[in-house]
This record gives structure tokens, C-alpha cells and sequence, in this order.
């Protein structure tokens, strides 16, 4: 849940945008980060892991294992993942439209999904969690 979370929010960082921006390639990759945030977190088993985990720690040993393996990491903001503009839906239009490809792209038929918004209001709903 973290590596999903802070692979938005690294993106973000980087851009100072949406994590949707730049390329095509980055961009069905990245937007495939929101999808699995959001079905992440309308899983209760998830939500309870959430709870009983202090999220700050496990944000920290996942970045701290990136960083040794020689990936790019950011660490997660200080008032938590809902604090990036990763989350933020009005950032770009980009980031929606590229959200929106990748998903028509990427799933089936009749697969549950949300909206690029929806998936950053989730993130802000459960941001005491995140």
C-alpha cells in the first residue's frame, strides 16, 4: 500500500504536478498507481491493517529499501499522502484525461473502478489513516 501511495506522490514530487505528467509510457504507469490506491483502500482488511499500523513507519522502511536498492524515492509529506499534489484532482486536466486512458486501456469490462477524482477523494477522506 505505501510503494502504491509514495509511487504517486514520487512522481509528484518530481513534476511539482499530477503524477500524470510527461510521457505516454510514465503516464499509463503512474495512473495505474491511483487505480490500485483506490481499490486498496475500499478493502476493509486493508483499512483494518491501516490502523493498526503506524503508516509513517512503513512509509519510511520502504523508502529507506528504494533508496538502498538505487530507486528514486521521496519520502511521504509530513502531513501525510493526501498532503501531495499527486492527490490533488484539480492539479491538471492531464493527469485526469491520462487517468482515464489508461484505465479504458488496462481494465475489463465491467471491473469496478472510480474516477481519477474519486480515487484522490478517497485519499482525502482517509487521510488520518495515510
Amino acid at each position: 500500500m505505501t510503494e502504491v501511495l509514495r509511487g504517486a506522490s514520487n512522481a509528484s514530487e518530481a513534476t511539482g504536478y499530477a503524477a500524470t505528467e510527461g510521457d505516454a509510457q510514465r503516464q499509463v504507469a503512474t495512473a495505474r498507481h491511483y487505480y490500485d490506491v483506490d481499490r486498496l483502500l475500499r478493502d476493509d482488511g486493508v483499512l483494518s491493517d491501516l490502523q493498526s499500523s503506524p503508516i509513517d513507519l512503513l512509509a519510511r522502511e520502504v523508502t529507506e529499501h528504494s533508496r538502498a536498492a538505487g530507486l528514486p524515492a521521496a519520502m511521504r509529506p509530513r502531513d501525510g499522502f493526501a498532503a501531495s499534489p499527486a492527490w490533488d484532482p484539480s492539479a491538471t486536466n492531464s493527469a485526469n484525461a491520462a487517468y482515464s486512458a489508461a484505465m479504458d486501456e488496462l481494465l475489463w469490462p465491467d471491473a469496478p473502478s472510480s474516477s481519477f477524482t474519486e480515487c484522490c477523494h478517497r485519499v482525502h477522506e482517509l487521510a488520518e489513516l495515510l
